[in-house]
């Protein structure tokens, strides 16, 4: 190794005759950086500790969907579009109605009445597919052959067994928060479905 020359002899002489302040200065710069290091952990785990709530908060708002009600249509009536009777024997007549249903997504199951020379029987097992026609029927009836013939549906309980694709509009909103900036999509779906009490009655002679 080479002799030590000039400024290194120099140098070498100073720490090798001031050992402790050397190792004192080196503590003490060891404690400042271990200090700041602590501080930056502190201030960033308060901010973090500030801001948990809000980012959960506004995590699991993000997810939320929402639905448009006031786009959803409802099932329109059913129809009679007509009733009669015919006569089964001297006595007895056959009653039946024609019912229609006007919706294109729904079918409907539905309770109704026949009322017969004053005298009602109600059924609850009507069942009608979409845009169907279909008979309402009941047989042999004690009433003469004139006797007036009244129908009427009700209770109708509706299901949507297909229509239109369901459509999804994706809205984007800001998620301000205290670290940082999210973006997110709230959903609003729009979907056709529904159920009511539908009353058709036809009174004609």
């Amino acid at each position: 190794m080479d002799e030590l020359r000039g400024k290194d002899l120099k140098t070498a002489y100073w720490i090798n005759t001031h050992q402790r302040e050397v190792a004192t200065a080196i503590k003490i710069v060891s404690i400042i950086i271990i200090t700041i290091i602590w501080l930056v952990f502190f201030v960033y785990l308060i901010g973090y500790i500030r801001n948990y709530s809000k980012t959960e908060q506004a995590l699991s708002g993000a997810g939320d969907v929402s639905v448009n009600y006031d786009s959803l249509t409802a099932p329109e009536n059913l129809i009679v579009l007509g009733r009669d009777a015919t006569a089964h024997s001297n006595s007895t007549i056959d009653a039946y109605a024609i019912v229609q249903n006007p919706n294109k997504f729904y079918a409907g199951r539905f309770s109704y009445s026949f009322t017969i020379a004053g005298v009602s029987k109600t059924f609850d097992t009507g069942i009608i597919m979409p845009n169907e026609t279909t008979y309402l029927v009941v047989n042999n009836v004690t009433a003469p052959a004139t006797a007036s013939v009244e129908v009427k549906v009700e209770n109708v309980d509706w299901q949507r067994i297909h229509g239109r694709p369901i459509v999804t509009d994706f809205q984007v909103q800001e998620l301000k928060l205290e670290t940082s900036e999210l973006a997110a999509a709230t959903a609003t779906v729009t979907e056709d479905t529904t159920s009511n009490t539908g009353t058709a009655t036809n009174t004609n002679a």
